[in-house]
């Protein structure tokens, strides 16, 4: 009868043993190191993303600071610079056409135009079955894009689907009733 130590011996004296045992364990380290690394890669990528949105959003702080002190051109500025990093925000793309509309009417019309694309791209307002309250916004977009078609449908969209027992949509009812009027 063998003992088991002799065992032993003969199985780690073996070539083909060490070479299965060590590819194992490369394979096992290989795999933690590859879990490892997406991980740091995944929190760095999250870092990255949220420093960003802190440099977007203190550009857009720092715009609105400007302007209530009245430096039109410094909140510019800053509105520009929170857009050139993020140009599929409709916020950010309505603040610089705002800041832009009474310098640059013409360049203030283009960026409503973009901010209406986007929020179109965004939020598919000619799909029916929206709510009321993004057939409002899209008609705003739409009527200072000076796309009058456009925003007369939409508002029309808002009176159809708005619910009755919504004060709030009822009340963008009466003031679709009132921009209507006012294209017609």
């Amino acid at each position: 009868m063998v003992s088991i130590a002799a065992t032993k011996g003969k199985i780690k004296n073996h070539p083909k043993f060490v070479l299965v045992l060590g590819l194992s364990l490369l394979i096992i380290v290989a795999i933690i190191a590859g879990v490892l690394i997406h991980n740091h890669v995944s929190k760095s990528n999250k870092l990255a993303q949220a420093h960003k949105a802190a440099q977007i959003n203190q550009e857009t702080v720092l715009s609105n600071e400007a302007f209530l002190k009245g430096n039109k051109a410094q909140a510019l500025e800053h509105a520009k610079k929170a857009l050139a990093k993020d140009p599929n925000n409709v916020d950010n793309v309505l603040l610089v056409a705002n800041l832009t509309q009474a310098e640059n009417p013409s360049a203030a019309k283009q960026y409503y135009v973009q901010a209406l694309d986007t929020f179109k791209q965004q939020n598919n307002p000619d799909v029916p079955g929206k709510s009321a309250v993004t057939y409002w916004a899209a008609a705003n977009l739409a009527q200072q894009a000076g796309e009058t078609s456009q925003a007369k449908k939409y508002y029309q969209e808002v009176i159809q689907t708005a619910k009755p027992s919504d004060l709030y949509q009822q009340s963008l009812v009466k003031q679709s009733q009132a921009e209507l009027a006012e294209l017609q």
